[in-house]
């Protein structure tokens, strides 16, 4: 007998849900219907219309087709189970009629759905299987109210970014949220980002945060059944969705001669809020000057090679031989660990960096650490692979230049037990000003001497971090937003900043004798590790290079 397959979270909650909504007789009814409706979105549009999840975001910029994406979704589902209860909200009356009520009629006549339309109450029924939908606005406060008590297959809340935070809190936890589980329903909360960088839509959209989980990410094993009550987020822009439609390339086009009138940069905060789907506040500036690409297209500070090897590592242009790499990590625990390898040559006169790998997960410790970098091994004590044999990271690279971690929370145990027990020396940061390690690397973003690996995680924390203003107007980090990716590359690229000023030698252990194990009176006073009687090399202390600029330090 074959052995029984493990459904995933998300396609068992998808199967649950279609095996209780369809009545055999009208199965194909509702299969025809949504392969059509299905047929007219883009793919983007496809993702977020199919998302089985009980919270779903989705950030978008305007034009890309955020609103027919949610209408796709209100089809199929009253297709799908009869006597569906849905709600759309949107800011006003008017803007709810605007968005949804006429293309709603369209839409079912063009699919050959009998419906009755009430004008007055706006609520759309299909005739077959009793599905209703009903239009509110936000603005009519005793509307919304009466929601309160009932129960919806689902929730549909359009341009979330536009609702007072206190008002949207409310509307979703006290009067939407406590009945939400009668039907196992979902609310759909989408729209552009606002300049507000706060509030349960931010913490539903924006990059990194605890609150959501990219629905691209669903597979991953760290998002599991329970991490799946958050939000699933979406995300595209209109150049993304251009690809695929020709009329939102038409928009991408008039958008982008909008921008040339204005004069806009591509750091000019409607610019990126309104067309690329970026939160952007009005009253600062992006930390970073990243670039991915030039305005005649030419790759800047994005690259896309071709990932090799079991860690999928950035395969290296072949120009050179005497690769140099440098590891940064972010250390966290309920927060997200962050790992940035970079490479670069000593004999490239151009100085070019280059992103090799990202890697990012929750619940890491010294071990799996230390199992990322070596490899598993678990007939050894260690857990891990000997460092003669290693695997994993340091496989993949061989020894790096050096390896330098943040000292947050338990950062500095974990740093001393890396070092103590499983053999792997790292540096602890230093506690410079975070100004001057920022402006060292904007410089070779500047320049375009700095490349990121194109989709990563890292690149989008480059594109859209940004700096806040504190009451005495002095600029600080938005602690809203994640930034560990971008972290661990402040650390990597301070341990290259001296390869082009000095022979620098590979930190390597030496071979493993038994258990990676060294002396106890092996630790020095920077708590690494001395492995052998030619101990690694330590790495230079490149704190001079930031100086304490007086804006305080890495937190």
């Amino acid at each position: 007998m074959a052995p029984k397959v493990k459904q995933q979270p998300w396609a068992a909650t998808k199967a649950l849900a279609r095996a209780r909504a369809l009545a055999p007789h009208d199965a194909k009814w509702a299969d025809e219907i949504e392969a059509k409706v299905l047929a007219s979105c883009h793919s983007y549009q496809r993702d977020f219309v199919m998302d089985p999840g009980r919270r779903v975001s989705a950030v978008i910029g305007r034009g890309g087709g955020k609103t027919t994406g949610a209408k796709a979704r209100a089809v199929i589902k009253m297709a799908r189970i009869p006597r569906a209860k849905l709600v759309f909200i949107a800011t006003c009356g008017e803007h709810a009629r605007d968005l949804m009520w006429e293309p709603l009629k369209d839409i079912t006549e063009r699919l050959g759905i009998e419906t009755v339309m009430n004008e007055e109450r706006m609520t759309c029924r299909f005739k077959r299987n009793g599905s209703t939908i009903r239009l509110f606005g936000a603005d009519d406060r005793k509307q919304i109210d009466k929601l309160r008590g009932q129960s919806f297959h689902e929730v549909q809340i359009d341009e979330a970014a536009s609702y007072e935070n206190r008002l949207l809190s409310n509307l979703i936890e006290r009067i939407i949220g406590p009945r939400l589980g009668d039907y196992e329903g979902c609310i759909a909360m989408f729209g552009t980002p606002g300049h507000m960088l706060s509030g349960i839509f931010y913490d539903a959209t924006s990059s990194g945060n605890a609150q959501n989980r990219p629905y691209r990410d669903r597979a991953n094993v760290e998002y599991g059944e329970g991490q799946w009550k958050k939000w699933s987020s979406h995300f595209w822009t209109l150049p993304m969705a251009a690809k695929e439609v020709p009329a939102i390339a038409r928009l991408w086009s008039e958008a982008q001669e909008e921008k040339a009138a204005k004069g806009w940069g591509d750091d000019h905060p409607v610019w990126r809020r309104e067309y690329l789907g970026i939160w952007a506040a009005d009253d600062t500036e992006t930390i970073y000057k990243y670039r991915p690409r030039l305005p005649d297209g030419t790759a800047w500070n994005e690259w896309d090679p071709e990932l090799v090897g079991p860690m999928r590592m950035a395969k290296l242009p072949g120009n050179h031989t005497d690769w140099v790499y440098a590891y940064g990590m972010d250390m966290g625990h309920s927060d997200s660990f962050a790992l940035t390898v970079l490479a670069a040559s000593p004999s490239d006169p151009t100085r070019t960096i280059y992103h090799v790998l990202s890697y990012g997960r929750t619940k890491m410790y010294a071990r799996t650490i230390a199992q990322l970098l070596l490899g598993t091994d678990d007939t050894r004590e260690s857990g891990c692979r000997p460092h003669e044999r290693a695997e994993g990271v340091i496989g993949a690279t061989g020894w790096p230049a050096g390896i330098v971690a943040d000292l947050a929370g338990m950062g500095g145990a974990v740093i001393e037990e890396l070092g103590n027990v499983y053999g792997v020396p790292v540096k602890a940061s230093e506690k410079a000003g975070k100004f001057g390690a920022v402006e060292l690397l904007n410089g070779d973003l500047v320049e375009g001497r700095l490349k990121i690996l194109k989709g990563s995680t890292l690149a989008t924390q480059l594109a859209e971090l940004q700096w806040v203003a504190n009451e005495f107007g002095q600029l600080k980090e938005n602690r809203a937003q994640a930034n560990d990716h971008a972290d661990s590359l402040l650390y990597s690229r301070r341990l290259l900043a001296n390869i082009f000023e000095s022979d620098l030698s590979l930190a390597r252990p030496t071979p493993d004798r038994s258990e990676p194990r060294p002396r106890a009176d092996a630790v020095t006073d920077d708590g690494m590790a001395d492995l052998d009687e030619s101990p690694a090399t330590e790495v230079d202390d490149f704190g001079s290079l930031l100086g304490n600029d007086g804006y305080g330090d890495w937190e």
